[in-house]
């Protein structure tokens, strides 16, 4: 792609992309990181070299069957694979984020193109930098939770609804209807952490 665009400002190709349509092809969702000795580390139990973690992750997953659009059972070849590691020696918050009461409404917005995937509903990435924009200019972010509750579509409407309360500011992504798309929670950075 780079390589086209520089073709491009030469005057050697007519079109500015080297696709004639762009698409996010998602994200990194898995072992994102190689040890010395080639071994894979999942994003979620990240070390530094002194075999402290850098950074711990909780994630919960289903398997979806979408042919008949109901959670699935793993396969013996996924159950081989995707094996389960030992869990993390970690803090684990609940599943729920509750959204507490005093917040403001804030001024909504359009869900737009570059929000969705390939699955053409707002990529979960999408959600968390939505939420992002809500955060007060000199909040340093030490920890993010999310709870996904339902998919928002091209041109669906997104009603903020933003708590802060200082150390934790909770946002809440929710339809006309105030039933939230997504429920964000960031953790402030303490000076002493």
């Amino acid at each position: 792609r780079f390589w086209h665009k520089v073709l491009y400002d030469l005057g050697v190709v007519s079109t500015k992309e080297p696709f004639q349509r762009l698409i996010n092809q998602g994200m990194i969702t898995s072992f994102a990181f190689q040890r010395k000795s080639k071994s894979l580390v999942a994003v979620d139990a990240v070390e530094e070299k002194d075999g402290k973690y850098f950074a711990k992750a909780n994630s919960l997953w289903t398997l979806w069957d979408t042919k008949n659009n109901r959670p699935a059972n793993s396969t013996e070849l996924m159950r081989e694979k995707y094996a389960l590691g030992e869990k993390i020696d970690m803090e684990y918050a609940p599943r729920k984020i509750p959204v507490p009461e005093g917040g403001r409404e804030l001024e909504s917005f359009l869900v737009k193109k570059h929000n969705l995937d390939t699955n053409h509903h707002v990529n979960n990435g999408q959600y968390v930098d939505m939420a992002m924009e809500f955060l007060p200019d000199d909040f340093c972010i030490s920890q993010m939770r999310a709870e996904y509750k339902m998919q928002a579509f091209l041109d669906d409407v997104i009603y903020p609804y933003v708590v802060d309360s200082g150390d934790v500011v909770t946002v809440s992504l929710r339809n006309e209807q105030k039933k939230p798309y997504v429920v964000v929670q960031f953790l402030k950075e303490t000076k002493n952490a």
